[in-house]
């Protein structure tokens, strides 16, 4: 009997003593058991304001627009369809219309048709700008070439009506190829005829005439253009244009001198 109540006084002593204990932290547990320890005291606001969804570890407002990236800065020929510059050049058949009543030549009609040629060079600003210089010129021989003071030549000898532009062009391409070109510069336009050598003077060595402008001007013009490029390459296109534009100037005596000119050309350049 006495055993017995010794045995269940150490019972109830030692489930007191387990009630008294604490209960084991997650930690304590995971300690115990030798799994990894976790942490679980994230700053949730943290990672939700400085990590996208989807992308952890990347700073959201450092990250840069398309469109910034991509700006008109970086010019065209940079993994573009362009060189950094561009040249052409193209035949042209062209049209000039004198003045009224400073005639350079004894024609019925005051339009000469003739040929000429055009070259533009310049650098690529995008890929739809461009901006460099235009250079064009204009040449119809002919046996009417009028005299200095305007009387016609007895007898009549060849000779040619010429003009010549320079000056600084914008040519804005679209991206289907069609491109218009402005130009404001410098032209001149005379007429000039083969005379027979009466001074070995002004004579050259390798015949018995030389030529003599007998009109002419020089002041300045405007030219417009209107084209297609269809580009075969970064290095080589084929353009055709129309164009028209007009001249003015003061000849010798201070006399005015306007006029038009117009045509079309074809050509090729990059």
């Amino acid at each position: 009997m006495k055993t017995l109540l010794c045995t269940l006084a150490l019972t109830l002593a030692s489930t007191g003593a387990l009630a008294a204990e604490p209960p084991m932290s997650d930690e304590a547990m995971e300690d115990a058991a030798g799994m990894p320890k976790h942490h679980h005291h994230v700053d949730d606001a943290a990672m939700t304001a400085t990590t996208p969804i989807g992308v952890p570890g990347v700073d959201a407002s450092r990250e840069t627009p398309t469109s910034e990236r991509a700006d008109a800065r970086v010019i065209a020929w940079r993994g573009g369809r362009r060189a950094p510059i561009y040249l052409g050049l193209m035949v042209l058949g062209e049209g000039l219309v004198e003045d009224a009543s400073e005639r350079l030549t004894g024609r019925q009609t005051r339009t000469l048709e003739g040929v000429g040629a055009l070259f533009r060079t310049g650098a690529v600003l995008t890929e739809n700008s461009r901006l460099g210089v235009r250079l064009q010129s204009f040449w119809r021989p002919t046996k009417t070439v009028l005299n200095d003071d305007g009387t016609r030549a007895s007898p009549q000898s060849w000779g040619s009506v010429q003009l010549g532009y320079f000056g600084p062009e914008y040519l804005y391409t679209t991206s289907s190829g069609v491109y218009l070109a402005g130009s404001v510069g410098f032209a001149g336009v005379m007429s000039v005829r083969n005379q027979d050598c009466y001074d070995w003077n002004t004579c050259d060595s390798h015949g018995d005439n030389h030529t003599d402008v007998q009109r002419g001007a020089v002041g300045g013009g405007a030219l417009a253009s209107l084209g297609y490029e269809w580009r075969a390459g970064k290095w080589l296109a084929l353009s055709t244009e129309i164009f028209g534009g007009v001249y003015g100037g003061l000849d010798e005596n201070e006399r005015g001198m306007r006029g038009s000119v117009f045509g079309a050309g074809l050509g090729l350049g990059f």
